[in-house]
């Protein structure tokens, strides 16, 4: 049944969610746990009145069939923000119209990233319960981004969006409570909002059991959408100082790969480049894997690649980037160098991955990032 219309008689536990995208599918980064997000409040009971700024992708019936009312905002071009003065993740996602359906209640309201706050201090909103979910530390973020990045225009708006993100972190204060990411987010928020109730709340996720096959793989993988110029970056970084030392197949694997990629796998016929899986290509590729080889050089958030590669992968080599304070330590193998990395793959290859392993990983996953539990610790906020 399509409930599409918001009404006055809420039930138990409800929640306004504002998206800052179209949540289904659920197909990239911080979409993923919004997507998850909505179908476990569902799940627990809580009344979903979902509202996405909708840019490119289109209304989801299984999300309007799921959640008491779904509203749709179209998000403005740039130059409808100008003059910037707040960021433009911000300020193209004001509406007017989401102002007023929230007040058609006095439900809590969830505020799906800081690309969302635009309206979090509105005098109107002044006695609601809201509450903020973080996906990054923004500034930190598009401070990478900008780093990353090679045109020039592109490192001038991502140097202006980070300085503006910094300020406007501030409105943090009108939030009732933060809900974090990670651990390290956790504690990098409360070093700046010592006085808010600040709650760590693991991501949400599509898994629910650790489908780690036992046994050995036959290849390294990496993979992740390798259109991004960190995802470039770390896939040109392993094609040359990594992957010509090992003696078996090498595989990275995922959306668009670059012409930079494509060169330079060519250079060895150990090397493969396998460019747009379907999601059964991929799922088959992270679960045959002997090891998934997944570094980061932006300490930001927590990488559901990798939570997603520990569910249904054997073995995890990673950074210090890549696990800091993620609460998933004593689950990967952790190289910081070229050589500590083929160091750790040589060593791994010799193993397998045994019952004992895929015991300890279920443990572990369950305890922190089980969906309907976390969800519950929300519905607890309201």
């Amino acid at each position: 049944m399509n409930k599409n219309v918001l009404t006055n008689n809420l039930s138990t536990s409800p929640i306004h969610l504002i998206s800052f995208d179209i949540p289904d599918p659920p197909d990239y980064g911080g979409i993923i746990d919004v997507y998850y997000k909505v179908k476990a409040l569902c799940e627990v009971g809580v009344k979903v009145h979902l509202h996405c700024f909708e840019y490119g992708r289109s209304k989801s019936t299984y999300l309007e069939t799921i959640c008491e009312s779904v509203q749709y905002y179209p998000r403005k071009k740039w130059w409808r923000s100008l003059p910037l003065k707040r960021p433009h993740i911000v300020s193209s996602r004001y509406a007017d119209q989401l102002v007023k359906n929230l007040l058609r209640d006095t439900a809590p309201i969830l505020f799906e990233g800081l690309h969302t706050c635009a309206i979090l201090a509105h005098p109107a909103l002044k006695h609601r319960n809201k509450l903020v979910r973080t996906h990054n530390i923004e500034h930190e973020y598009y401070w990478y981004l900008h780093v990353s990045e090679k045109s020039r225009w592109k490192q001038y708006y991502f140097l202006r969006e980070a300085a503006l993100l910094e300020r406007f972190e501030k409105q943090l204060q009108f939030a009732n409570h933060i809900l974090p990411i990670s651990p390290n987010d956790t504690d990098s928020i409360r070093q700046r909002f010592p006085t808010q109730h600040i709650h760590y709340i693991p991501a949400f996720h599509s898994n629910q059991t650790v489908m780690a096959p036992l046994g050995k793989g036959s290849y390294l993988l990496y993979h992740g959408n390798l259109s991004v110029n960190e995802n470039i970056g770390v896939a040109l970084y392993l094609l040359k100082f990594v992957f010509p030392a090992i003696k078996i197949p090498c595989f990275i694997a995922g959306k668009n790969p670059s012409t930079e990629i494509l060169e330079e796998a060519e250079k060895y016929s150990h090397i493969g480049i396998i460019p747009n899986p379907s999601d059964v290509e991929m799922e088959k590729l992270i679960e045959e894997a002997h090891i998934h080889l997944l570094p980061t050089f932006q300490a930001t958030g927590i990488k559901l690649k990798l939570l997603h590669a520990l569910y249904k992968g054997r073995f995890c080599i990673v950074n210090f980037e890549m696990i800091q304070q993620t609460g998933l330590e004593s689950l990967c193998h952790r190289a910081d160098t070229p050589d500590e990395m083929i160091q750790q793959i040589n060593s791994l290859l010799q193993e397998a991955f045994t019952a004992e392993l895929k015991q300890h990983r279920t443990s572990l996953l369950h305890s922190i990032f089980d969906n309907k539990a976390n969800a519950q610790k929300i519905v607890k906020l309201l």
